[in-house]
């Protein structure tokens, strides 16, 4: 069916009441789809059986888009988010973790921390009781992603009681014993040991970038290196960028992950205001343009009007990169207005569980 006007009606076939309804199915259409709260609590009470995975993810995606909007009450989101507790999808448990990640970033305050470290145990834990550290013989890799994804849940947004204990010894015996831990694990176990580190770690994480065999393995050091929550260990990191240990076709990648990290963000902004030329010159144009995209995680007003001003000085600016500053200064401001819209409501929703 084509949309062509404001408003449009359609016969279903078949005949007496609808039970549910989802309006993109397959995700076929490039549109967002709402629904009145009948027909939506009727679609999460049969989502999990109903929908294949394209459409969970979608059903969650598009909630997801209603509420950045100030569309949907972040509430209701939530309340889908419970639906699907228990659901094994990979995809659908990726997306809720992303999701939630920006939410925990962004959204909640210290003093609700402990009200959203419920939330995800009520999701993940069950999960992770069934999943465990180790793959039972003959899982496939679906299973195994989503493990990796739990993992990450409960270990770092809700730094899980029986996660957290387990990390060092699980870690040692991977340096020794690779084939200890499942692959799917080693990228959030690494990154997971940095976030609960204090600092011991890192030089032995500098080593193991340095001597990595594999783009793999230097890649996922990098990423684990920008996980510490020191901004001492953020200002190493920042310099080493720019040492010839780091590519220049990577020097992005650092950045960005230090700009998203609500810990060190506000060191690494004024690294990159700092050291642009030499930021620029090393990351050439793509690289330029990828570390502009990551300050889209600085969802304060005041840092707005920063990025703004500053890659818009003659000084600073990257022709290349119109298009990718635009972008990411709308993105900014959706996330300000999100946050402005809803922060107060997704308050009152984990205090009231």
């Amino acid at each position: 069916m084509i949309f062509k006007d404001p408003s449009t009606s359609l016969t279903l076939p078949g005949w007496g009441k609808v039970d549910w309804i989802y309006l993109n199915a397959g995700e076929r259409g490039f549109l967002r789809t709402g629904y009145d709260p009948e027909f939506r609590n009727a679609l999460q009470q049969v989502a999990v059986k109903a929908l294949n995975p394209v459409e969970k993810i979608g059903f969650l995606n598009h909630l997801w888009a209603l509420a950045l909007s100030g569309d949907l009450p972040i509430t209701d989101f939530v309340e889908a988010l419970c639906h699907f507790k228990g659901d094994q999808t990979r995809v659908l448990v990726e997306t809720m973790v992303t999701h939630l990640e920006t939410l925990s970033d962004q959204m909640v305050p210290p003093g609700d921390h402990p009200k959203f470290v419920w939330l995800i145990q009520e999701l993940f834990h069950p999960l992770w009781k069934e999943l465990d550290w180790d793959p039972k013989p003959g899982e496939d890799d679906e299973r195994r992603l989503s493990r990796a994804a739990v993992l990450w849940a409960l270990g770092a947004l809700a730094e899980d009681e029986d996660i957290l204990p387990e990390l060092p010894r699980r870690l040692t015996l991977y340096w020794v014993r690779p084939a200890s831990l499942d692959p799917t694990l080693a990228t959030p176990l690494i990154r997971l040991c940095a976030r609960t580190d204090l600092g011991t770690l890192f030089e032995k994480y500098i080593q193991n970038f340095k001597s990595a065999t594999t783009p793999e393995d230097r890649d996922r050091y990098l990423r684990a290196l920008a996980d510490f929550k020191k901004p001492d260990l953020a200002r190493k990191l920042l310099e080493f960028t720019l040492s010839e240990a780091v590519r220049a076709q990577d020097v992005w990648k650092p950045i960005r992950y230090l700009l998203a990290n609500p810990a060190v963000q506000a060191e690494a902004w004024r690294f990159v205001k700092a050291n642009w030329q030499a930021l620029r010159q090393k990351g050439g144009s793509v690289g330029a343009q990828r570390m502009i995209q990551g300050t889209r995680a600085l969802w304060k007003p005041e840092w707005r009007e920063e990025v703004g001003a500053f890659f818009q000085d003659p000084a600073n600016k990257v022709a290349a990169a119109k298009r990718a500053l635009a972008q990411t200064l709308e993105f900014i401001e959706i996330g300000i207005r999100f946050k402005t819209l809803q922060q107060d409501a997704l308050s009152h929703c984990l205090n009231s569980r």
